[in-house]
């Protein structure tokens, strides 16, 4: 059974204008991305001959580019979004009447929860025909494309939960909005500077940036190091076969940023739960 704030929450949003203009953008960046990196356009007026290694080369570089814009455009478009799902309830005054509602404290706050990931796994899916289109060129395997999604979606889940915790405690849109790319953005620089510190003791394996950094966690993974594309020319190609993955299907890197955004998911849903729980009398 489709969770009734589900089905109210999707049927709201694409109601919106607004989400439509969003959504068009998203795709225009994307197209554009696509457009002034595809294989053999600059070759004309260089005088290069486009080779089969050029094409693989940079359709690889594409397809991690797009990854890095998807993750970026949705890293800003998802706060915004999922900040007001419960501050908008306030300001409309209907958190009062869903609070006496037969759904549970768990049917509200999952069923939000899942409207951020349906949302989330939209953006992605309407973009695998621009990945479909690069895939005919060589230079990456699906498996690696998909990682890519895995690492997108667990990373925007747990962008969703952060911005919904802010909503839960904030009094307005405004403040919950502001407070989640705040304190977001905040929390990603503390963590850069403390795997760099644990590096420069000794200690990286604790927390490589390749495992809280979902940008180095793609490029490890296309091109076998964090700085793959900017190191040379390493393609990791070697990594189309068994070797080095985990179960013969994931690579090392998307196994452990997937744990570690996924422990920090479930720390962001007790958190939701209790500040709800903590408020909920003040709705009533």
């Amino acid at each position: 059974m489709i969770n009734p704030i589900l089905s109210r929450e999707v049927i709201t949003l694409f109601r919106r204008p607004r989400t439509y203009f969003w959504i068009t953008a998203y795709l225009a960046v994307l197209i554009f991305v696509v457009f002034v990196s595809w294989p053999g356009r600059y070759s004309s007026e260089s005088g290069h001959t486009y080779g089969v290694i050029d094409m693989i080369r940079t359709s690889r570089y594409s397809a991690v580019g797009i990854l890095c814009v998807m993750m970026t455009l949705i890293f800003i478009l998802l706060p915004s979004y999922m900040a007001t799902t419960f501050t908008r309830e306030k300001e409309e005054n209907t958190l009062a009447s869903l609070a006496v509602t037969q759904l549970s404290i768990f049917d509200i706050i999952f069923g939000k929860i899942q409207v951020g990931i349906f949302y989330t796994l939209y953006l992605i899916v309407i973009t695998m025909p621009l990945f479909g289109a690069l895939y005919k060129l060589g230079g990456f395997s699906l498996g690696e494309i998909v990682q890519g999604y895995i690492i997108i979606l667990v990373m925007s889940t747990a962008v969703c939960l952060w911005a919904m915790f802010f909503s839960v405690i904030s009094s307005t849109s405004y403040k919950a909005i502001s407070r989640s790319y705040f304190f977001f953005f905040l929390l990603l620089i503390l963590l850069g500077l403390v795997s760099v510190y644990l590096h420069e003791i000794g200690l990286g394996y604790i927390l490589s940036s390749s495992y809280i950094n979902p940008f180095m966690s793609i490029e490890a993974i296309f091109f076998g190091t964090a700085a793959g594309r900017y190191g040379g020319f390493n393609l990791n190609l070697s990594r189309y076969s068994s070797q080095n993955l985990v179960l013969g299907i994931f690579y090392e890197e998307t196994l452990k940023i997937v744990a570690f955004y996924g422990a920090l998911s479930l720390i962001f849903i007790l958190l939701i739960i209790s500040a709800y729980r903590r408020m909920q009398h003040n709705w009533l």
